[in-house]
């Protein structure tokens, strides 16, 4: 499934895989609904590669305001 959300970084960490490549894990909070309704979501994104290094090089920070588009992919916990 197709995804795309527009919300606030809540954490990021810039990683390197065990085969050296860079990757970038951040959970991402989004607000949805209105007065009594509102909650606040959040998804566990991970970008890998290019799309991770020119995340790092413009500096993002927790509370940026960010669209992201990708997979959504479900894991039990």
């Amino acid at each position: 499934a197709n995804i795309s959300v527009v919300g606030r970084i809540a954490d990021i960490e810039l990683k390197v895989s065990a085969n050296n490549r860079p990757y970038l894990r951040f959970d991402l909070a989004e607000r949805t609904g209105k007065g009594a309704y509102a909650r606040t979501q959040y998804y566990q994104v991970v970008a890998f590669g290019a799309i991770a290094s020119q995340f790092a090089k413009r500096e993002l920070h927790r509370g940026a305001l960010i669209n992201v588009e990708g997979v959504l992919e479900l894991e039990d916990y």
